[in-house]
């Protein structure tokens, strides 16, 4: 039976730089569970696999059955279920929340990060297993029971149809982890070994006989087959020092909204009281996450993702791939640069004399580039989640902490009429990923927890509880009708999106938006009241 092993290794394939901080590792235990457990288990994949087409998210079952066991907690507050708005209050909102913090608290690890399943990427693991193959270590990394279940994932994710130079170092990170160990082996020649399943694919893959074919020619129809990091400048890569990563520092590439949020949730602990969140991270560490965060900088102000952006659009024409956009740079983005906006600003009310001119720089460019990004239906363009609605949380936040408000910013005001424009009869909102493909907003046949609470968030920050909170009660009215009996919400659709293409799950943002925002909105009305 698998099990969850939190900041504890994994065997003698895992190297830490800082002790497993965070490192989730699922390990096999022959002998691990009772007979009871086990079969609940069996019951659980087989339950996923024959709703696998409605269903698609695990939702980390086998992680919360373990948790629930080693935690004991029960749910002890009644779920309230409101008809209609009118029964909308704050003790209602209230136990709402008490209901999702204590379950999502018990979802804590012991080493105070939250784990979660991010899965949709199904190109990853292929690559792998190629390369595990070709250089013959697949029985020495894999054991047979992490094979079964990669030939579990791959079949429960199956679909039910169906000349002028330039240096890779000046690509986009994730384009330059592909196209230079593929120039490596091509410039060695590298041939895996020919064994019948690579024949079997050849002859699968190819119309015409391997032998026969012309690769000048072939070459596309091929495509078509559906502390600083060590020698980092030597590897053309970002500072590190002072950033967060998107997963664990081990993975030691730094992002720039990482960095900004963990930043800004550093500054908001410090001003609670000791006693309650630990002593203060020291003020030497947050000038690192700014000095580098500062160090994300475009010359025009806009920040990015992993780097700055180091080279022209223009060599997008290099990009191989017939399936992923703009993967050649690392362009700005309107949530990259919102979320360090804000961080910034929030630092610098804390520490107003720390390169004060660059922050005051920065915060009016970026203000600037998020305006302008707007689109004439006041929404903005998500680039990494689904999609304007996601894009447009972001915008009104930037906006409203660079100062803007509703009665002075044309842009909040578009903003706040592209959103409710947008809430469906029921309430919520609901987006799909077909709104990245199209770059248009596509709606969903049905709400989901976490486009409503993006949605919730926006108007809220933008005011709408003080001008008409209607809407915003009709929003929570859905949001508590959503909420399971355990206290959490829904698993639904993927959220996470980059290159208007690849979709992914982000397993946490099912409880963490929705109770930001129903606390947001009780936090406002109480305020009011």
């Amino acid at each position: 039976m698998w099990r969850l092993k939190v900041s504890e290794g994994g065997g003698p394939g895992l190297r830490s730089v800082n002790n497993f901080l965070g490192r989730a590792v699922w390990e096999f235990d022959p002998d691990h569970g009772t007979p009871e457990e086990r079969a609940e288990v069996d019951r659980v994949r087989r339950e996923f696999t024959e709703r696998r087409f409605e269903k698609r998210e695990s939702q980390d079952l086998l992680m919360r059955m373990q948790y629930a066991k080693q935690k004991h907690l029960q749910v002890d507050l009644p779920a309230i279920k409101p008809v209609d708005s009118a029964e909308v209050t704050e003790e209602t909102i209230l136990t709402s929340l008490r209901r999702a913090l204590s379950q999502h608290s018990s979802l804590q690890a012991h080493d105070g990060h939250w784990a979660g399943d991010f899965s949709g990427l199904m190109f990853i693991m292929p690559i792998l297993i190629f390369a595990l193959h070709v250089t013959g270590t697949l029985d020495t990394v894999l054991s047979t029971e992490h094979r079964r279940e990669i030939c579990r994932y791959i079949y429960n994710h199956q679909a039910c149809k169906h000349q002028f130079y330039s240096h890779c170092r000046r690509f986009w990170c994730f384009c330059r982890l592909v196209y230079m160990p593929m120039s490596y082996l091509y410039g060695k020649k590298f041939v895996g070994p020919i064994t019948p399943t690579i024949l079997a694919i050849r002859e699968e893959v190819y119309s015409v006989p391997y032998h026969e074919i012309d690769w000048n020619k072939a070459r596309d129809a091929c495509a078509k087959v559906l502390e600083n990091h060590p020698d980092s400048e030597t590897y053309y890569r970002h500072r590190s020092k002072g950033s967060w990563t998107l997963s664990t520092a081990d993975n030691g590439w730094s992002v720039s909204d990482c960095t900004a949020e963990a930043l800004k949730a550093l500054l908001l602990l410090s001003k609670f009281s000791p006693n309650l969140v630990g002593d203060p991270i020291k003020g030497e560490r947050l000038y690192d996450a700014v000095d580098c965060l500062l160090s994300f900088m475009n010359k025009d102000g806009t920040f990015s993702t992993y780097e700055c952006k180091r080279t022209t659009s223009l060599l997008e024409v290099l990009n191989p791939s017939e399936t992923f956009l703009n993967i050649i740079v690392d362009y700005p983005s309107v949530e990259c640069t919102s979320s360090v906006l804000q961080a910034l600003i929030m630092f610098k009310e804390l520490y107003p004399g720390y390169r004060k001119e660059e922050i005051a720089k920065c915060v009016k460019n970026a203000s600037k580039f998020i305006e302008d990004k707007q689109r004439k239906d006041g929404s903005w363009f998500g680039t990494w989640g689904i999609c304007f609605t996601y894009g447009t949380f972001f915008g009104v936040k930037g906006l409203i902490a660079s100062g803007r408000t509703y009665e002075n910013s044309t842009s909040l005001r578009k903003a706040c009429n592209f959103l409710l424009s947008k809430q469906l009869s029921t309430g919520g909102w609901g987006e799909t990923y077909l709104s990245c493909e199209t770059e248009a907003y596509v709606e969903a046949t049905g709400p989901h927890a976490v486009n409503t609470a993006w949605a919730m968030l926006a108007l809220i920050y933008a005011g709408q509880v003080e001008r008409d909170p209607a809407p915003l009660y009709h929003a929570a009215k859905e949001l508590i009708n959503m909420q399971l009996e355990t206290g959490e919400f829904p698993q639904q659709e993927h959220v996470g999106c980059s290159n208007c293409s690849i979709y992914f799950n982000y397993g946490n943002y099912r409880n963490l938006f929705p109770i930001w925002a129903l606390g947001e909105f009780r936090r406002r009305l109480l305020a009011k009241n």
